[in-house]
């Protein structure tokens, strides 16, 4: 799985963020690198966004879209939460990980 982390840098805030979680609809569908005003607006307000795409999600070939039959709110779920925890270590300077929500 991969997932994308988009933020808004403000140099006047020196107070953690909070995170915002956002798995794609489907089962089967992608997030892909694109404008978008509602993530924009998200980040503007100064949310850490953190797109994930979950193993069963298009473009990763056969063998990685079969991988989720049956596994639907395990296999996915896990790899949500791997990505959000991935972020908010890496980041834990910005991140205020108390403050995470998921959307979608």
């Amino acid at each position: 799985f991969e997932a994308i982390h988009i933020y808004y840098k403000d140099n006047n805030n020196s107070s953690k963020s909070p995170s915002i979680l956002y798995p794609h609809g489907g089962p089967h569908s992608i997030w892909i690198c694109s404008f978008s005003f509602d993530l924009t607006f998200w980040a503007y307000l100064g949310y850490h966004l953190i797109l994930v795409n979950y193993r069963g999600s298009i473009g990763y070939g056969q063998q990685s879209l079969e991988s989720l039959c049956g596994k639907v709110g395990s296999q996915d779920v896990k790899d949500c939460m791997t990505a959000h925890d991935f972020v908010c270590e890496k980041y834990e300077n910005l991140i205020n990980k108390d403050l995470s929500f998921i959307m979608g």
